[in-house]
């Protein structure tokens, strides 16, 4: 059993039109509506791979209802709690002559502090009562009465022996990332931003400074690359690449030295640096299950791994991520060794990204791809 948990969902609306023409009326050719948020696309993919899994989220209002609706269509077992607020809509106009896609990204509800309360406590009794292999933390919070959940349940599953995955950004991340999450897969530009705030952060969090500082002391082999993340990406040749790989490489390893067990820094297209501290320590004794039963990782797994995906023809990156993070935690839970886990996650984000409809992939597709995903060690 997994456990997702998305507290920001969304109806996810794709307008279908040929091309938009400001000012002008435009033809609406089709419309689709599918259940969205990060969550719900690793409940997907879970899905997909015949893996059971729990998806835990809230809905309020009409949209709410129709989420629900939505992830009964998809057969994504919920576990909703109802808020008074309204469940946001993302919008994507998406022009098919040229193909361009424009996102409307509305604002997610308020929560009240009794409705936060209630949010809390119920997730804290699925996992207390359905034990999972991993609950999986995904996307952003949508109020500040919900900052610092994740933190918190990342503390009581760990006292449960129950192992998380912090899939955020922002202020969550940052206190997630305190709190000890066995796994995080951040992005370069978000792992930047992360040690950023640590960096200006209070006195307490003055010691994560050095990670901060062997990230930047870095230098650019090419003087015409600017030291911001967003180069970091565009460059793709010659010392533009290397110096990519290389601020990678020392942000994982700066992540590692936070005591988290695995790091996934996604490249986009260009794949991901993945490192492990080791495995057979990472999980915590549980009083429910005995050495070698499915779920337990046998074997090591420490080191750091450069991971480049198999060549498809991209139609949407969009929940790629989820797609690695839901394939990977699945591998994981089976008893796979790491290296497979990471064949599975990227075989996956590949898959999503040759198709428009986010996490739909079917496991042919995604195993197809496996022969074709390139890891190796560093």
């Amino acid at each position: 059993m997994i456990i997702s948990v998305t507290l920001n969902p969304c109806l996810d609306k794709t307008i279908f039109v040929d091309k938009v023409e400001p000012g002008k009326r435009v033809h609406v050719k089709s419309v689709k509506y599918v259940a969205g948020g990060k969550g719900m696309n690793v409940a997907r993919i879970l899905n997909t791979l015949g893996y059971p899994n729990i998806a835990f989220t809230i809905a309020g209002g009409w949209a709410g209802a129709f989420l629900e609706d939505l992830m009964r269509k998809d057969n994504i077992t919920g576990e909703v709690v109802r808020i008074r607020g309204l469940t946001r809509t993302v919008t994507t106009v998406l022009e098919e002559e040229p193909w361009v896609a424009t996102e409307y990204n509305e604002d997610g509800p308020q929560v009240s502090r009794d409705e936060a309360a209630e949010i809390e406590s119920r997730l804290r009794d699925l996992i207390k009562a359905r034990r999972p292999e991993f609950v999986i933390l995904s996307g952003s919070v949508p109020c500040k009465e919900l900052v610092g959940i994740y933190a918190r349940i990342i503390s009581y599953a760990k006292s449960l022996g129950i192992r998380t995955i912090l899939d955020t950004r922002d202020e969550a991340l940052v206190d997630g990332i305190k709190a000890g999450p066995f796994m995080v897969k951040p992005n370069l530009n978000e792992a930047e931003a992360l040690f950023a705030k640590l960096r200006t952060g209070s006195k307490s969090e003055a010691g994560h400074e050095r990670e901060y500082k062997r990230i930047n002391e870095y230098k650019c082999p090419d003087r015409h690359l600017r030291s911001d993340v967003d180069i970091k990406l565009g460059a793709q040749d010659g010392a533009g690449r290397l110096y990519v790989r290389e601020v990678a490489l020392r942000t994982v390893r700066a992540l590692l030295d936070m005591s988290i067990q695995v790091v996934a820094l996604s490249l986009g297209r260009d794949g991901a640096v993945v490192g492990s501290r080791g495995l057979m320590s990472a999980r915590p004794a549980r009083p429910d299950k005995s050495p070698g039963e499915p779920g337990e990782v046998e074997g090591g797994g420490e080191g750091i791994w450069e991971v480049r995906p198999p060549p498809v023809k991209e139609v949407n990156p969009v929940a790629s991520g989820d797609a690695f993070v839901g394939a990977f935690a699945y591998a994981m839970a089976s008893g796979m060794p790491l290296v497979e886990c990471i064949r599975w996650g990227t075989a996956a984000g590949a898959a999503n990204a040759a198709m428009w409809d986010p996490a739909y992939c079917s496991r042919e597709q995604i195993e197809a791809l496996l022969s074709g995903v390139a890891v190796r060690r560093l």
